[in-house]
């Protein structure tokens, strides 16, 4: 219950326990590396009160988790490991799920995608895995064969988001050879 931040003995500030809550969730999933394949959990929108001088009657937090598919099962195995460690009093609500894309990388389609693209750039094309998301998911969750590739850049989201003009030409060359071969 909200109360006046004159009177904080009044109500119980919800803040305190969402601090507990982002502070547990970063202990026990750090953010690690691009190397770590692992479940991250990272908090991206708080919300408490749009006043300077009122505590809030109660505080959110919206959270990104993501989880590695050889890892977790299901999205409801992954979000009971991130509850666990949740304080007394905090509950976990599900805004969006959606499977991780996994897509057997010696598949045909991605096998000729991955020549050409080879060809194009004359240099390997590495099969690897991605920290995103992406709309690609959808498909492999249809057993689609999906993939991700695209041109060379970095800063993602960032203020210094960047792609390289040349690989954007690759890219262009390589989808138009791709789409000729149906």
């Amino acid at each position: 219950l909200g109360s006046h931040a004159a009177a904080p003995w009044e109500g119980k500030n919800p803040l305190f326990l969402l601090s507990k809550a982002i502070t547990a969730l970063e202990s026990r999933f750090p953010a690690g590396t691009f190397e770590d394949w692992q479940m991250t959990v990272s908090p991206t929108m708080l919300k408490g009160t749009d006043a300077q001088n009122k505590i809030p009657d109660e505080a959110t937090c919206r959270i990104d988790i993501r989880y590695p598919p050889e890892k977790y099962t299901s999205a409801e195995e992954a979000l009971a490991e991130v509850q666990k460690v949740l304080p007394a009093g905090c509950t976990l609500e599900v805004f969006q799920k959606a499977l991780p894309l996994k897509t057997d990388p010696l598949h045909s389609v991605i096998q000729q995608y991955k020549a050409i693209a080879e060809d194009v750039t004359k240099k390997p094309v590495p099969i690897g895995r991605e920290h995103g998301a992406t709309d690609a998911r959808h498909f492999a969750a249809h057993e689609i064969p999906a993939f991700l590739h695209g041109p060379v850049g970095g800063n993602l989201h960032g203020a210094n988001e960047w792609a390289s003009i040349e690989s954007l030409l690759e890219n262009v060359e390589i989808n138009r050879r791709w789409i000729e071969t149906f």
